[in-house]
């Protein structure tokens, strides 16, 4: 497969003399990935280090930032595998759409269901509402190009969104929703990342074997005032999702 690889793609043309030969390779290795499909297998070091006369250690420092950025997966026995997209789990405010229209890709919703229901002790609490007020519970499966990536539950306080129950989650962000029928905007949120096992019926929806890893992220969001406007969960596909982070040790 290698030399059919190298015989077949520009990416593998002599590197110049004149620019820095480490930044050359990952510009070729950067073609290459964009080249190849997910599940693909890259040629080894020794060989890429062979074809442009680099040392192995420079290819290797490549391939490194290519397996930190989570484009490529080096797996035990086989190789280096170009990886599937993965979505990093942003910093700001989280919003499923604008996430996934950054990434190019187009979002969507595979399953909508809205109930209403009496606020027990734990949801009071959490919307800082009396126990038994009306609140509004939206279930989302959210789809990229029409690929499920996440199970989202989210409560509204139903006394301070009359009517919410009746807006079309099918079609409309319940962002913009929130902001032009009731002039409301989460402005920060508070996140809780853990590691979950997903259940049959979850692992079903998501397209993925049951067991299968998952990100679970609690969600509570307030305005500008610090009243709650939402607060709920999501389900993360872990093979999807990722978690960058740069550590400065300086500060």
């Amino acid at each position: 497969m290698t030399s059919s690889l190298f015989d077949r793609t520009a990416a593998f043309a002599p590197l110049a003399a004149e620019t820095t030969k480490g930044r050359q390779l990952y510009e070729r290795l950067d073609a290459l990935l964009a080249d190849l499909k997910p599940g693909d297998l890259l040629p080894s070091e020794r060989a890429l280090a062979a074809q442009f006369g680099v040392a192995r250690m420079t290819v290797r420092q490549q391939i490194d930032e290519f397996a930190r950025a989570g484009r490529i997966t080096r797996v035990m026995g086989k190789g280096t595998l170009v990886s599937e997209t993965r979505l990093p789990i942003m910093r700001s405010l989280p919003s499923f759409s604008r996430d996934i229209i950054e990434m190019g890709m187009r979002p969507g919703v595979a399953r909508v269901a809205t109930t209403v229901l009496e606020a027990d002790e734990v949801i009071a609490e959490i919307l800082d509402i009396e126990p038994g007020r009306p609140v509004v519970q939206l279930d989302r499966v959210r789809t990229a190009d029409d690929l499920p990536l996440s199970i989202e539950r989210t409560y509204f306080s139903l006394d301070r969104f009359p009517g919410l129950d009746q807006a079309p989650f099918e079609s409309v962000s319940v962002r913009a929703h929130l902001s032009e029928v009731y002039g409301c905007v989460a402005v920060r949120a508070d996140r809780r990342f853990t590691i979950v096992e997903l259940s049959s019926e979850d692992a079903v929806q998501l397209d993925v074997p049951p067991g299968s890893p998952a990100f679970l992220a609690e969600v509570t969001a307030y305005d500008a005032e610090d009243l709650v406007v939402e607060a709920g969960n999501s389900l993360l596909r872990a093979d999807r999702y990722e978690i960058r982070m740069t550590v400065d040790t300086r500060h």
